[in-house]
């Protein structure tokens, strides 16, 4: 009678790990679905990102090309003026040149 008692205590010990193994087991699933929420939410912001990334490169671009046309633009400009400035400097020495040459 005393083995058949022990038998039903291992039982009875064995139904609590099953039925604390089934509460993990939930417990983990959860978790788990949880986790593959939040993955799928990271990868959904993440291709926004992403995205939003290619857009910002491409108008850095675009910021960039204006900027190199305007410095080729300015430089055009700086060379006009050295041009015109010789131009004039070399006007007011044959102005000069003339002016002393009638006071003689």
């Amino acid at each position: 009678m005393e083995v058949i008692f022990t038998l039903e205590e291992k039982v009875k010990t064995l139904i609590a790990c099953i039925k604390n193994l089934k509460e993990q087991i939930h417990a983990l699933q959860t978790e788990n679905n949880s986790l593959k929420i939040e993955t799928q939410e990271s990868k959904a912001e993440n291709a926004k990102l992403a995205e939003h990334n290619a857009q910002l490169l491409m108008q850095l671009k675009a910021i960039e090309n204006s900027i190199l046309l305007e410095t080729d633009h300015v430089n055009e400009l700086k060379e006009e003026r050295s041009v015109t400035r010789s131009a004039l400097d070399d006007l007011i020495k044959s102005i000069d040149s003339i002016v002393e040459n009638e006071n003689q």
